[in-house]
């Protein structure tokens, strides 16, 4: 697998899909300087569909009802991560692995609290106990 460096988006919340999967418009800002005192700065906006990079959660229509309350426990819990502050994406997949085969974008998603340390969703979804680790390799763990 090879990698690249991210390129990094600020983020609005649209909709949580389930505990691993979201909703976002990305922003992207850029300054175009024409010389003679005269800059321009451009705004682009892009709404994606982004699975969370390095973890799964239970899924909600997996047929098995105690499945289905760690499910929806797990789209509240990133619901409410994601709430907590200012949205960044990374997304740091190249090739044809930038997409899983649902045609989702693989991305880390960061939170910076307004008065707090930003933190990594995945990772603390993990420490929340509401997701497990998982790299696309070998069979989903729930």
């Amino acid at each position: 697998m090879e990698t690249s460096v991210p390129f990094s988006y600020e983020a609005k919340l649209v909709r949580v899909v389930d505990g691993d999967t979201c909703v976002l418009t990305l922003i992207k800002k850029w300054h175009l300087d024409f010389g003679f005192k005269f800059t321009t700065v451009h705004d682009a906006a892009l709404i994606v569909t982004l699975r969370l990079l390095g973890i799964n959660t239970p899924e909600l229509h997996s047929g098995v009802p105690a499945e289905v309350v760690r499910a929806k426990a797990a789209k509240v819990a990133l619901g409410e991560l994601l709430a907590q502050g200012t949205l960044r994406v990374e997304s740091v997949k190249t090739g044809e692995e930038t997409v899983d085969k649902f045609g989702r974008y693989l991305a880390k998603i960061f939170v910076q609290p307004a008065n707090g340390v930003e933190f990594e969703v995945g990772p603390k979804m993990i420490e929340m106990g509401h997701a497990l680790p998982y790299f696309g390799v070998g069979p989903k763990p729930v």
